[in-house]
């Protein structure tokens, strides 16, 4: 992935990939969801 796609855009993919994570996990919040995507980001990254 590149590294500088911005945030809004990691929580579309993320949201676009995994959409029955997010919304089993009900996290409508774009913050809550913002910071989740780019911690899974992050995750996705250190395998």
């Amino acid at each position: 992935m590149n590294e500088k796609i911005e945030a809004e855009g990691i929580v579309q993919q993320v949201y676009l990939s995994q959409p029955f994570k997010y919304c089993v996990a009900g996290w409508v919040d774009t913050d809550l969801a913002n910071e989740t995507a780019i911690a899974d980001l992050k995750l996705y990254k250190s395998i």
